[in-house]
């Protein structure tokens, strides 16, 4: 089982309500897991930087447009306490 599935089966199992990307089709896959934070229900984790390059190698764009479509379609979207994180992993 993928960590997607289990991350969204565990979040079943606590009857936990988290928000989840749109399409699920497409963004589910690069679900990492969930983050806690103090005094507020635990929210998915997305990874960033694949998501980033599905866009580039699925749909075309260039790392820019990409960059740029995430940047106001997503990362700009607050959707609540529940809203998604994010993980990007810089190269060092």
């Amino acid at each position: 089982m993928k960590i997607a599935e289990r991350t969204l089966e565990w979040a079943s199992e606590q009857d936990l309500e988290i928000i989840r990307l749109e399409p699920r089709d497409f963004f589910d896959r690069f679900i990492l897991g969930v983050a806690e934070r103090c005094g507020m229900e635990p929210v998915l984790v997305y990874d960033l930087d694949s998501i980033r390059a599905a866009y580039v190698s699925e749909q075309g764009m260039t790392y820019e447009d990409a960059d740029e479509y995430l940047s106001y379609n997503t990362l700009g979207a607050w959707l609540g306490d529940g809203t998604p994180l994010f993980l990007s992993r810089p190269e060092l």
